[in-house]
């Protein structure tokens, strides 16, 4: 028996049962979890994205009807600590997705040539699974920090969310 990862380990079909939750609950809850997390992440990051869009387009024609040329001044909406946890989640996300997909699919080409690319099956499971690992710490450190927004405001959880002020008090003016 040979040490290391090879095909026929990567290319196990972890979620060939998630249709059966009585022979593999946890698999069928899983999957079923993970799918709607997905899907719900996407409406929701879709939605948001689609009710900004007329907002943005309608600012730029003003600015354009107005003559307005681009300003030496902008206002930086978030902290700095916000802006690295931004980059983490579409590093993260990006990384679980291509790695994931890159395990699932691996009889294909497409995947064998990434896997290649970044050190074998292995190394993808490890970059997986430290994706999946930075995802639950960005996760735990956000409801974290809301946490302790939300008591230094001291409102209730729906003042503090529904609050006018989202993030305009944490918008700094800077000069270029």
């Amino acid at each position: 028996m040979s040490s290391g990862f090879h095909r026929r380990f990567a290319g196990y079909l972890t979620h060939a049962t998630h249709h059966d939750p009585h022979k593999y609950p946890f698999l069928f809850y899983t999957f079923w979890g993970m799918t709607t997390l997905l899907l719900g992440t996407l409406l929701v990051s879709g939605s948001h994205t689609i009710a900004w869009l007329p907002r943005s387009l309608q600012y730029r024609r003003e600015l354009k009807a107005a003559h307005v040329e681009e300003s030496p001044v902008y206002v930086r909406r978030f902290e700095k600590l916000h802006r690295n946890l931004h980059l983490t989640v579409i590093v993260s996300f990006f990384g679980l997705a291509i790695t994931g997909m890159m395990l699932k699919f691996s009889y294909a080409g497409w995947a064998q040539g990434l896997s290649r690319l970044l050190g074998g099956f292995e190394a993808a499971g490890f970059i997986h699974r430290a994706c999946a690992v930075l995802t639950f710490g960005y996760f735990a450190f956000h409801v974290r920090d809301l946490i302790r927004k939300k008591r230094e405001a001291r409102k209730t959880w729906r003042q503090f969310i529904l609050a006018r002020r989202a993030c305009c008090s944490t918008a700094t003016i800077c000069a270029n």
